[in-house]
């Protein structure tokens, strides 16, 4: 019985060589879109405070890359999230079990962000106390980030951008992951 379930996930779908993880083709439209759009937004992240004009052309350039067919959504706002996500991580992770500043920081932005901004740092959460075991996680500061997954105004569905504010949106992400390491670079400062 356990042979046959194995079997049956691991055999092609009808005119699919690669059984569940979809066709070469696709994955190599995937992986070229979301690498593109990481490094055009990192580009962008790079001239943030020097060179906003720049900035701006390697987010317009970023949008303008196909839909992943597979998500279902532009890969720079599959990228813009995943930046912020990172940030918010990189910090968590590197933070000592005591030290919640990496969570004191993202509630500040998460206060005066934009709606958008709100909503995207509210899926952030909601995957670190998802796998709050994997990050260490204590919890207070789980209960913290439920207070602030389910408080405040709710923005768009971060999955589902209108086409037209797009470059709005993704420039609200890099807005607000300056802001987080602003207002991480302010905390440290008042120690």
């Amino acid at each position: 019985m356990l042979v046959d379930m194995v079997d049956d996930v691991s055999r092609p779908r009808s005119g699919d060589a690669f059984g569940v993880l979809g066709s070469a083709e696709m994955f190599t439209l995937r992986t070229v879109g979301t690498r593109s759009a990481d490094n055009l937004l990192g580009k962008a992240r790079r001239v943030w405070h020097d060179d906003r004009e720049r900035a701006l052309a390697y987010v317009e350039h970023a949008v303008r890359l196909p839909l992943d067919e597979v998500e279902r959504v532009a890969p720079v706002v599959l990228a813009a999230h995943t930046m912020l996500f990172s940030d918010v991580v990189d910090v968590l992770e590197a933070a000592d079990p005591a030290d919640s500043r990496w969570l004191d920081a993202a509630l500040a932005v998460m206060e005066t962000g934009a709606p958008h901004a709100q909503e995207a740092l509210r899926n952030v959460f909601g995957a670190i106390d998802q796998d709050h075991t994997l990050y260490s996680v204590s919890p207070s500061e789980r209960r913290r980030l439920r207070v602030a997954m389910n408080g405040g105004p709710t923005g768009p569905d971060p999955w589902d951008v209108d086409p037209a504010r797009t470059v709005e949106y993704v420039l609200g992400i890099i807005d607000t992951c300056e802001a987080y390491a602003a207002a991480l670079a302010d905390d440290g400062a008042k120690e």
